[in-house]
């Protein structure tokens, strides 16, 4: 874990885009199951984010359809896969340095 700023944020938004996607219709009509998917989305969000610094570091670091393949191996193995590597980390098929800390 890098940062936990904006976990929070990144679980809401996370939620919010994945109940609305279907319109207002759908929300009316919501059942649990799509609720907990939504959840699960959000929370996946969250933790992702907490590897990068800063609110907004999963977004500045990794594009949507790299977020969306994370997610779908998420939902495969249950666990973000983060490997540790000489300089800082990798997370699917890209790497990251650590940043010093200050």
């Amino acid at each position: 874990m890098q940062d936990a700023a904006g976990a929070g944020d990144w679980c809401s938004a996370g939620m919010i885009h994945n109940l609305c996607k279907k319109g207002r219709v759908a929300l009316e009509t919501l059942k649990v199951k799509e609720l907990e998917t939504s959840l699960q989305y959000g929370q996946f969000l969250g933790a992702a984010n907490c590897c990068f610094f800063g609110a907004r570091g999963l977004m500045y670091n990794l594009t949507l359809p790299e977020v969306n393949n994370l997610y779908k191996n998420y939902l495969k193995m249950k666990e973000i896969k983060v490997n540790k590597t000489e300089k800082g980390f990798e997370i699917g098929n890209k790497s990251f340095d650590f940043l010093p800390l200050l």
